[in-house]
């Protein structure tokens, strides 16, 4: 057997040990744990030399421990699957739209972070639910090669910025009072997602 093919048999279980470490790195050992597995199947797949082995029930099983994994890792890390961030961001906007109630010389900065506040939060959660059926699609209908394929590219792309957090994390500063509907858990859930 050539370097090459070598080379090329071992190439994806080190891809997938690379992503897993970085993932589990980023606090995602789940996803880790999915990227691992897929490693492992693509090389099992290569060093076989054949594709037969793409309807073996070995490689039936593992891409379906892959997906279970995959697909628990959404339910684990996906924004839409936490309760008091879901609830925060109606209490929020909420806040945001009455700022003027409890900070009556707002300054203008407090206005422009109010009045950006109201829709990122309104349209949060909605993001966040496109964002898990995109996710659960992926983990569902993507193989090992894409699955880590997806992953490599999720940790290389701009993390997407949760507007709403963000804008919550602005202006709590700046008034806080106005933000005491917002309750401890859905406190620390808006400014979580703000990092």
């Amino acid at each position: 057997m050539s370097n090459f093919r070598i080379a090329l048999n071992v190439f994806p279980f080190l891809a997938g040990l690379v992503i897993a470490g970085l993932l589990l790195v980023s606090g995602q050992p789940v996803t880790a744990l999915c990227c691992f597995v897929c490693g492992c199947t693509l090389s099992v797949v290569l060093w076989s030399g054949s594709l037969a082995i793409l309807v073996s029930p070995e490689y039936r099983l593992a891409t379906g421990v892959a997906t279970i994994i995959g697909v628990a890792a959404t339910f684990s890390y996906g924004a839409f699957f936490k309760p008091d961030l879901q609830g925060a961001y109606f209490n929020a906007m909420r806040s945001f739209a009455e700022v003027n109630l409890y900070c009556t010389t707002p300054a203008p900065e407090l206005r422009r972070i109010a009045k950006l506040g109201v829709p990122a939060c309104a349209l949060q959660s909605d993001r966040d639910a496109m964002a898990a059926t995109s996710e659960l699609q992926k983990g569902i209908h993507y193989g090992p090669a894409l699955t880590l394929a997806d992953n490599a590219a999720t940790i290389a792309s701009a993390v997407q910025v949760n507007q709403c957090a963000k804008a919550f994390k602005e202006a709590v500063g700046l008034c806080p009072v106005a933000f005491s509907s917002v309750n401890e858990k859905q406190r620390s859930a808006l400014l979580a997602a703000a990092e």
